[in-house]
């Protein structure tokens, strides 16, 4: 139990991780697209999307 991803929990209690809300508030304009987009996207897809963030996350930490 204490291995598992604590994301999965929350949603399955049917609640929003508490820092979700200000990630989104922090870019409300694109943020929202990003999620309208990625969400046809298969699990696989949305790793691969994960990975690729973290990429450009660590080349630009400042954006």
């Amino acid at each position: 139990l204490l291995l598992e991803n604590p994301d999965e929990w929350i949603a399955r209690a049917g609640r929003m991780p508490e820092d979700l809300p200000g990630i989104i508030q922090k870019r409300p304009l694109e943020m929202p697209q990003l999620l309208r987009e990625a969400s046809g996207l298969t699990a696989q897809q949305l790793r691969r999307l994960t990975q690729q963030a973290r990429k450009l996350r660590g080349k630009d930490k400042h954006a």
